[in-house]
């Protein structure tokens, strides 16, 4: 039997049509399935516990003391060659013991040098109190400080500038003990807030 062009389009249309029921109940049934996000089972709750424990064991610990945190300031910088990251800790850590004796919460020079390393901002206006007085960023400051004075090549005179170029001969000298005298003896980092609550309590 021979089938009409009429009869063969009523039939797409009817194929077609009968397909997007199809589809629309597929759709309709994948929507009202319940999510599995939020019906784990145990053995997955479990896993996924662990997983987040053995993330949290694996993060590292931030540094308990300012020898610890200088030298981590040290090993990301860029510039410094990997076998200078203790020189340079124990650099930093004299200026830092030189200039405050370890205190974030230190005011010097009628107020206008703060923090750990006393950075004068009448000299250098672009560094606010906050800075001066976390340990990481004065002390990311005070390195780039020393490498814009030729610290790799000239380490005294980069150190003998951050009080002033040429001010003090005993400036150098004392920053080289006090690192030697102190770097062996752990300086737990105490931030300005809590020192200054210390020094309210008493």
């Amino acid at each position: 039997m021979k089938m009409t062009k009429k009869k063969a389009q009523a039939l797409l249309k009817a194929f077609k049509s009968g397909l997007s029921m199809v589809l629309a109940v597929v759709l309709m049934g994948n929507i009202t399935q319940p999510m599995r996000v939020l019906a784990a089972s145990p053995e997955e709750s479990a896993l996924t516990t662990t997983a987040v424990a053995e993330t949290a064991a694996e993060a590292p610990e931030a540094p308990s003391t300012v020898q610890d945190a200088l030298l981590e300031v040290c090993q990301e910088n860029q510039a410094i060659p990997q076998e200078m990251d203790e020189k340079c800790a124990k650099d930093l850590f004299g200026i830092l013991m030189q200039e405050s004796r370890g205190k974030a919460d230190a005011v010097g020079d009628h107020g206008w040098a703060r923090g750990w390393f006393q950075i004068n901002r009448w000299y250098n206006k672009d560094v606010t109190i906050e800075c001066a007085e976390d340990l990481r960023c004065s002390a990311d400051w005070t390195l780039n400080h020393l490498l814009k004075n030729k610290y790799l090549k000239y380490s005294n005179w980069a150190i003998w500038c951050h009080n002033g170029c040429g001010i003090s001969r005993s400036y150098v000298p004392a920053v080289h003990y006090k690192s030697e005298k102190y770097w062996d003896e752990p300086l737990v980092i105490l931030t300005a807030d809590e020192q200054r609550s210390q020094v309210a309590l008493k």
